[in-house]
C-alpha cells in the first residue's frame, strides 16, 4: 500500500524533467505544458475525494486493481499517443 501511494508522485517526477524535450518533440508552449501538469493535479486532486468512499462500499483490493488498471491503460495511452 505503501508503494501505491508513491505511484502518482513517481509519474510526476519522471515527468517534469522532461518537459522540455516534450515541448520540443510536441511543439508546445511551455503555458501548454503547465496546463497537462494542471490537468494531471486536478485529476489526481478530484480522486482524493472519492478514495475514502468506493473502499467502503466495495472493498479494498478490488477498487485498488480498478484503479491499478486504469493508471495503466492511461499511462499506455499517453506512451502511445
Amino acid at each position: 500500500m505503501a508503494l501505491l501511494g508513491t505511484l502518482g508522485l513517481f509519474s510526476i517526477d519522471t515527468c517534469v524533467p522532461a518537459f522540455s524535450a516534450i515541448g520540443a518533440a510536441a511543439g508546445a508552449t511551455p503555458l501548454q505544458l503547465q496546463q497537462t501538469f494542471s490537468a494531471y493535479l486536478f485529476g489526481f486532486a478530484f480522486m482524493n475525494l472519492f478514495h475514502g468512499a468506493l473502499p467502503a462500499s466495495f472493498g479494498r483490493r478490488p477498487v485498488v486493481l480498478c484503479e491499478l488498471a486504469a493508471f495503466t491503460l492511461a499511462s499506455a495511452g499517453c506512451a502511445l499517443s
